[in-house]
């Protein structure tokens, strides 16, 4: 029986599962400032401080930043060992992490929060990723196209080109104030504004309006769009959701809806993200998307 820890490692915090405990520490984002091998140990050290160096132990890391210069690589190579000892550590994108809770095998995961990510692999274990270009180029459908899309309708309406009450109303309430050039002024100026323009979306798609379904829609059709053609890319037509707008009940429904119209067996995510089955994180299917350190290197 391997001893398995599972880490997941995100943009405001740590998580890991070791020896039947969940257990989270303060995030370390390895993608934002700072070389980024640091970043990466910065956000393990609690996590090779709560397990110990055991022979035996396997640690997965799912991280939203990769290396990807053979320098990094080789210096985690040096330094990873100085953490876990005598462990095996597997490191992959957060999204092989995500396919093998949702998913445990071939078929389609999305992951639809503020942006979109698809990825998944068929019967010959070929991977393919989609979307996942961030909100200036791509993340179609995700809660920040959403939120922009909601506050571009209720300019329009304040305009007088289109009605939209109930898209005012919505982004108003989330707002806490009148939409007015001020708002427009803070946004333009805020450091945050992908979060917060994101952060729309959830009012949104708890409306009943006429305007936010057909916002909400639209957004479901272009992730299904990013879904089917993942699914055309791995032959198999079994979609699984992940994300906090993706399991939005409006959003899924939607979604839901447009998927299996077009003959995809839409499932329910398999397992919780940090309790995942080690037959199927350590199956080839991933560990062939994951950078193997320490003493089987």
């Amino acid at each position: 029986m391997v001893d398995l820890a599972i880490v997941d490692i995100g943009k405001s915090q740590t998580r890991w599962s070791a020896a039947g405990q969940i257990r989270t520490a303060p995030g370390a984002d390895p993608a934002r400032g700072g070389p980024l091998v640091d970043g990466l140990l910065l956000a393990l050290e609690p996590v090779a401080h709560s397990i110990g160096p055991g022979a035996g132990t396997v640690v997965f890391v799912g991280s939203t930043a990769l290396p990807e210069r053979a320098a990094e690589v080789a210096e985690l190579r040096h330094r990873l060992p100085e953490l876990f000892g005598e462990a095996t550590v597997y490191l992959a994108g957060d999204a092989v992490l995500a396919h093998a809770a949702a998913m445990g095998g071939p078929g389609v995961v999305a992951s639809i929060g503020t942006g979109v990510a698809v990825s998944g692999f068929g019967h010959a274990e070929r991977w393919v990723r989609l979307d996942g270009w961030g909100p200036d180029l791509g993340d179609r459908g995700g809660a920040f196209h959403l939120g922009r899309a909601a506050l571009t309708s209720a300019c329009r309406h304040l305009d007088g080109l289109e009605p939209a009450p109930d898209v005012l109303a919505a982004v108003e309430a989330h707002l806490g104030r009148t939409l007015d050039r001020a708002v427009a002024n803070d946004f333009a100026r805020s450091g945050g504004r992908t979060a917060e323009i994101a952060a729309i979306a959830s009012s949104v798609v708890s409306s009943a309006g006429e305007g936010c379904r057909r916002l909400v829609d639209d957004a479901a059709t272009m992730a299904a769009d990013t879904c089917l053609a993942a699914c055309t890319a791995t032959g198999v037509a079994r979609v699984s959701v992940l994300g906090r707008l993706g399991r939005a009940p409006g959003y899924l429904e939607s979604l839901t809806s447009r998927l299996t119209a077009a003959g995809v067996e839409v499932l329910a995510p398999l397992s919780e993200l940090l309790v995942i089955d080690a037959r199927v994180l350590l199956s080839p299917a991933y560990l062939a998307e994951s950078l193997e350190f320490g003493p089987a290197v």
